[in-house]
């Protein structure tokens, strides 16, 4: 869990430089092992709850709003995931 937040943080470190590219790689190669997270979940409270956060991610995404994106992964998912 640990090595997925530390990912996740410097996916939000590079968009926030605006480094999209690398971050989008970087975002890619975690979603494995975010879903892997995602399954071990037993709060169903909080499964909802990041899918909402990854549901705003991903219209974020598709609005080329790369604050926005970045904002949900800093503050709300690995806000989230800290606290399972």
């Amino acid at each position: 869990m640990e090595d997925l937040l530390d990912i996740l943080e410097k996916i939000a470190e590079l968009l926030y430089q605006e480094n999209y590219n690398q971050a989008y790689g970087f975002l890619v190669k975690c979603l494995p092992f975010f879903s892997q997270c995602m399954e071990q979940i037993e709060d169903e409270t909080l499964q909802a709850e990041l899918l909402q956060s990854l549901t705003e991610a991903v219209g974020a995404m598709e609005n080329n709003d790369y604050t926005l994106l970045a904002d949900i992964l800093q503050y709300d998912i690995i806000e989230k995931l800290r606290d399972c």
